[in-house]
């Protein structure tokens, strides 16, 4: 008896900091342009590695902001900036030589871009992002299939809302050719971000 008052004390006192997003509702968002939370962003990329696994690349450092009014949805506006240089497989050497020339030449080009052009709604919390990735010096269109998370405030008092994201390129179109065959053409993209406004 006595753990279960002490366990559901604790709950209460955390319960504040535990707490969900207010609304999974995309109409209630509060306009006005938000800044990507650099703790709080997932970029992966996922490539089939000679058919028997697959690997997977994370970026440390993302930046960008998000302009977004629900009564004009449509006119949402979307810049992220990725650091090639903070790539991350998990192994150090391979990390090198995905940083070097023969893959996102980071020295060259450090940085990847995404700027959206539009938004289309697919759902009642999903839309497509069409937009243009510049890789390697290399802009082609891509498009990002989006599913709104949530919105209301982080622990720090801000709004802050939430998104996922998916998506796909072929890296030989930015002229990644390195082990084309054994390494796949085809690269999936995850993206998880939380951005915060005032």
């Amino acid at each position: 008896m006595r753990k279960s008052i002490i366990a559901g004390t604790m709950l209460l006192v955390a319960a504040p900091l535990l707490a969900a997003s207010e609304t999974k509702d995309p109409a209630a968002v509060a306009a006005g342009t938000y800044t990507v939370d650099g703790s709080h962003a997932t970029v992966l990329a996922k490539v089939v590695h000679l058919g028997f696994s697959t690997t997977t690349v994370r970026f440390d450092q993302v930046s960008g902001t998000l302009t977004y009014d629900p009564a004009k949805a449509e006119a949402a506006a979307a810049s992220i900036t990725v650091a090639t240089g903070s790539l991350n497989s998990g192994f150090a050497a391979r990390d090198e030589h995905l940083k070097g020339p023969g893959f996102f030449n980071a020295a060259a080009f450090p940085n990847a871009t995404f700027a959206s052009t539009r938004l289309v709604k697919t759902g009642a919390d999903t839309a497509d992002l069409p937009g243009q990735l510049t890789l390697l010096g290399v802009t082609k269109p891509l498009t990002l299939h989006v599913k709104f998370n949530g919105f209301g405030k982080g622990m720090d008092g801000k709004t802050r809302v939430g998104f996922s994201a998916t998506g796909a390129i072929k890296r030989s179109d930015f002229g990644m050719k390195t082990f084309l065959g054994p390494v796949a053409d085809d690269v999936a993209l995850e993206i998880d971000a939380e951005f915060a406004g005032k």
